[in-house]
């Protein structure tokens, strides 16, 4: 669950689809448990087929991690957007 939640933290708005080819497993029961504890919640839904929901984090998440603002997130090389759009186009 705290990778997902990571994924969500650094790439949102982001669908469960995109969560999982970034992780490579199903996600759909974190996100759910995510919501559930209110450190994510739905922001809308993408404008793609299917119309998918998207997630992004809460200020619960902030006040959870000890953050005032996302900018404040520590840097991830393991997590930079140049990968994660490396990812997401292998795997579509």
């Amino acid at each position: 669950m705290i990778e997902t939640l990571a994924v969500v933290a650094y790439r949102q708005p982001i669908t469960r689809a995109e969560a999982e080819s970034i992780r490579g497993v199903a996600c759909e029961r974190a996100l759910a448990k995510l919501v559930e504890i209110d450190l994510i919640y739905v922001t809308g839904r993408a404008d793609l087929p299917g119309r998918p929901l998207q997630y992004g984090t809460t200020e619960h998440f902030l006040e959870f991690c000890g953050l005032a603002t996302l900018e404040q997130l520590p840097s991830s090389d393991v997590i930079s957007p140049e990968l994660l759009n490396q990812w997401l186009q292998k795997a579509e």
